[in-house]
């Protein structure tokens, strides 16, 4: 395996493990789950043959309503968080693809009743205000922060940064503008204040 293969693989694992985490630190995990929502998760996107960009903008997505979702604390962990990832999988790509999988296509692909979709889809979009814009900036930030992580971590370099459900429970933006000038810490002649990822950033944390 070539390293671009092999960093394109690690970097799908580490963005599936932010996804579990942004709905792990709303809610706990179900010891009695069957498929785990990590397992879930690689499997949805393995047959729904998910772009690196769809997932992107669902991570912005699951970012910018987690506070709401804690209104959906009393259902059941596994089911809320599983239909949670599938609206922001379904949103953002409705929002980047002129042409996208029906929500008859996206039930068959998870599993899940259309009409809970539907209902869910309606739910969520209310959350973000009808909202599903994100500039190139924003987009350009939250990618190459999210690629730099994984690349220092793949060439052995310790990250700075906590991945765990108490850590994500309390996430801002600050932490997130903490976690990206760390980089200065890791990354040789990484410059923060003269590097194209710094603009992005501001855009990207004056929106989340």
């Amino acid at each position: 395996m070539n390293s671009t293969n092999m960093l394109s693989e690690y970097l799908a694992e580490y963005l599936v493990d932010v996804i579990t985490n942004l709905l792990g630190s709303v809610w706990s995990s179900d010891t009695n789950d069957s498929l785990p929502l990590n397992k879930f998760v690689k499997e949805f996107l393995k047959k729904a043959k998910t772009s690196y960009s769809v997932l992107i903008v669902s991570i912005f997505y699951l970012m910018r309503f987690r506070k709401k979702l804690s209104r959906l604390i009393h259902l059941n962990s596994a089911v809320a968080c599983r239909k949670c990832f599938l609206m922001a999988v379904i949103l953002s790509s409705k929002f980047l693809d002129d042409v996208h999988p029906s929500n008859f296509a996206w039930a068959k692909f998870s599993g899940i009743d259309i009409q809970e979709i539907n209902d869910y889809e309606k739910m969520l979009l209310d959350f973000l205000d009808y909202d599903l814009y994100i500039s190139k900036e924003c987009f350009y930030g939250l990618s190459c922060s999210l690629a730099k992580y994984c690349e220092i971590s793949i060439s052995g370099i310790q990250l700075p940064i906590k991945k765990n459900k108490e850590y994500f429970s309390t996430y801002t933006r600050n932490d997130f503008c903490m976690d990206f000038y760390s980089l200065n810490q890791c990354v040789p002649n990484f410059d923060a204040s003269n590097n194209p990822y710094y603009e992005a950033l501001q855009t990207f944390t004056n929106v989340v």
